[in-house]
């Protein structure tokens, strides 16, 4: 498999993404400002694990 094509593929290029880089980006920043994980599910409609890895940089690392 060509290495380019699952680079484009990444976060909002990738054809099942629900999020773009800019909710990624608030719901760190919302976390950083002290809501709960439950919060973040709620406000985003995003399963807790999924917030989890997005926190922690293991899902979206490529966004800063």
């Amino acid at each position: 498999m060509n290495e380019d094509v699952i680079l484009d593929e990444r976060g909002e290029n990738h054809h099942a993404a629900k999020l773009s880089s800019e909710a990624v980006i608030s719901i760190r920043t919302d976390k950083s400002k002290g809501l709960s994980y439950a919060q973040l599910s709620n406000k985003y409609g995003i399963a807790i694990g999924h917030l989890f890895r997005i926190v922690n940089r293991k899902a979206w690392a490529h966004v800063k």
